[in-house]
């Protein structure tokens, strides 16, 4: 219903990061993985549908809810092409070294019209093999830190849903690394607490609001000791008081929905309510781009 007050092709070409995972509170919210898969492929179809990009950050899984927006991709390119701004893939993939992506260099070649692989490498980063496990570690979630803000450099907004708030790797839980870095750049951002975990930590940052998992804007404390005490001043670090700073203000000129509209947002329990937000606002902002 929101999103049919939205016009055709909204997102013109625009990339949208999407930041969607299993939270540890699913069980609690009577929700499982394939919901959450479910998800990541019906906003993914909304945005590629309305003329928008896709742009994830971890590999591809065969078999899994990524072929179905990989085939979804193909039967949509070419069809309205006139709508986006580019002609740049529909999907866009990261991976943070040292990983690589499962994707083989012929499959890249043979759909390089419909899919980007980006493999991100920090700079100066060390032969992996000769790092001690402690700064395996470290490197990893510099890796991580390193690979989110190049996927922020490249999207013009992002939605973020779900997310660990425990047994991570990076500087900080995911979710909520990105979140904060959509803002920080002032890009469009579209969360929502209808996973828990992560997102409805952030959310409560942004609220000024008591969190229930405190560590998650740093690294894992009981996993990653080690990474706490090797990061530097160059380092990825989240200032919890600037997200309460920023607010529902902030949040609300970057998203184009209203204080309202962005708690409806927040407490949102059908996926199709993010989509319908999401549309909303990105086609409010694309609107006034055009005046």
């Amino acid at each position: 219903m929101i999103g049919s007050l939205t016009p055709l092709a909204a997102l013109n070409g625009m990339a949208i990061g999407i930041s969607i995972s299993e939270s540890d509170q699913l069980s609690s919210f009577g929700i499982d993985k394939h919901t959450v898969n479910l998800a990541v492929r019906e906003l993914a179809m909304a945005i590629i549908g309305q003329g928008g990009r896709v742009v994830f950050g971890h590999d591809w899984r065969e078999n899994g809810v990524m072929v179905d927006i990989f085939e979804f991709a193909i039967s949509h390119r070419g069809v309205g092409s006139e709508r986006s701004r580019s002609d740049r893939p529909p999907i866009s993939n990261y991976v943070a070294w040292p990983c690589k992506t499962s994707i083989d260099d012929d499959s890249q070649k043979r759909f390089a019209e419909v899919i980007a692989v980006h493999e991100v490498k920090p700079p100066l980063a060390p032969n992996h093999a000769m790092l001690s496990e402690t700064n395996r570690q470290v490197w990893s979630a510099r890796s991580l830190s390193h690979m989110r803000l190049a996927m922020t450099q490249a999207c013009d907004a992002r939605i973020c849903l779900g997310g660990k708030v425990a047994g991570y790797s990076g500087c900080a839980a995911g979710i909520v690394e990105e979140a904060y870095l959509a803002l920080q750049h002032g890009q469009p951002l579209f969360i929502s607490s209808i996973f828990g975990g992560a997102s409805a930590e952030f959310i409560r940052q942004l609220e000024g609001e008591p969190l229930e998992q405190e560590g998650v804007f740093g690294p894992d404390a009981e996993t990653q000791a080690p990474v706490i005490d090797a990061l530097t001043s160059d380092d990825t670090q989240l200032n919890t008081q600037s997200v309460t700073k920023w607010g529902l203000r902030r949040l609300s000129q970057t998203n184009y929905l209203t204080f309202e509209e962005n708690r409806k947002l927040f407490a949102a329990t059908q996926i199709q309510e993010v989509v319908g937000w999401m549309l909303l606002g990105l086609g409010r902002a694309q609107s006034r781009r055009v005046q």
